[in-house]
Parts: structure tokens; sequence; C-alpha cells
């Protein structure tokens, strides 16, 4: 009997094959609501949901407009560092889970995975009481991941820093203009979140 020819696709390949499924209407970052500023939102709404949790008052963005590189880092608990992939990885979806599964911020991070399998180079830091993971991801696939301990003064929270990828995007520009806004009504919208983008506080006029 032959050998079958079919290939077997993995959700980051279909996510890729199909980013509008996902995103929508993409766009070349010329528009507020193009995909490299919703990629930028789900990350942020992580944090802020930690924050709506109880758990860190500030958000530190950084854009690189010539690049296209971007990260979040928040100072909330941290994500379990032993569950990074499931995090942050798209292997499997589903919504059904134990009754004595631990959710929090640390564990379920919808969109997350969908910035990993459309970024070029994706890396998650997680520093928690002490300990750290740090997974290094490329178009969706797992490069490295290593676990360790950090230094004392490392403070607990979650770096996450990527760069969209222009061969399944279309080709963008990031409008500096169209950042600040997004930010701006994130810290509109959350009262005691303090945003701070490239070293400078966004402040909300009320």
């Amino acid at each position: 009997m032959a050998e079958s020819s079919e290939e077997v696709y993995t959700i980051p390949d279909h996510i890729r094959m199909h980013p509008s499924i996902y995103y929508g209407k993409l766009g070349d970052g010329t528009e507020y609501g193009d995909c490299i500023y919703l990629m930028l939102q789900t990350i942020i709404d992580n944090s802020i949901d930690e924050f709506k949790m109880g758990y860190g008052n500030l958000v530190e963005v950084s854009v690189d407009y010539a690049t296209g590189e971007m990260s979040v880092r928040d100072y909330g608990r941290g994500a379990f560092i032993e569950k990074l992939e499931d995090c942050f990885i798209a292997y499997y979806r589903g919504g059904m889970y134990p009754s004595d599964f631990e959710m929090d911020h640390a564990v379920l991070r919808p969109g997350a995975q969908e910035v990993s399998a459309l970024s070029a180079s994706f890396q998650v830091r997680s520093v928690r009481d002490g300990q750290y993971g740090n997974l290094v991801v490329h178009c969706g696939k797992k490069v490295s991941y290593d676990i360790g301990e950090c230094a004392t003064d490392e403070k607990n929270g979650l770096l996450v820093r990527w760069t969209p990828d222009a061969t399944v995007l279309p080709a963008f520009t990031v409008v500096e203009e169209h950042v600040v806004r997004r930010i701006k009504e994130c810290a509109a919208a959350n009262p005691g979140l303090k945003f701070i983008l490239n070293g400078q506080e966004i402040t909300v006029t009320v």
C-alpha cells in the first residue's frame, strides 16, 4: 500500500496560512484597526486582566516604529513558568477544564497563541517568586524554553516581546499615532493602571 502523501498541519500552521480568520482585515498598519495593533491590544489585555484581579499597576510598552518590534512588561504575578508553552503556543483549542484547574492570568491567555504564530520572533519571560521561565518561539514553533532562578531584585511579572511576521501578514508600517491612541484608550478605561510607552508616561486628559 502506497504511503500517504497527505501533509499534516498544526494549529500554528493554520493560523499562519489563514490569519484573516483570526484577525479579520489585516491591513498594512495605516489604519487604527489593523492586525498589528490588535496583536498589541491582545497582549496588553492580558496585563489589564491581571490588574483587574488586583496584581500590578504598571504596564511598560516599547515599540520600535522602524522594525515593528513590540514588547509589553507588566508587574503582576507572572505566568506559571511550567505552563508557558500551553499559554503561548497554539497546540490545541478548547474550553473544557477539570473543576480543580487553576484558571488565572497564567493559564488561559486568549489570543496570545495567535500573536506568537503570526510573529517572526516571539519571546515571553515570566518571573514568579524568584524563578523565571523563558520561552522563545519562531513562527509559532518553539525554539527554546528554559527555567531557572532569577536575580533577587527581579520583580514578578511578564515580559512579552514580538515582531509581526511580514511574510504572512501584509507589509506594514507602524504608525505612532495609532499606538498612542490605543494605549490612551486602555489607560482611560482602567483608572489606576499606569502606562509607559517608550519611556514616557501616557497621560489621559479627562
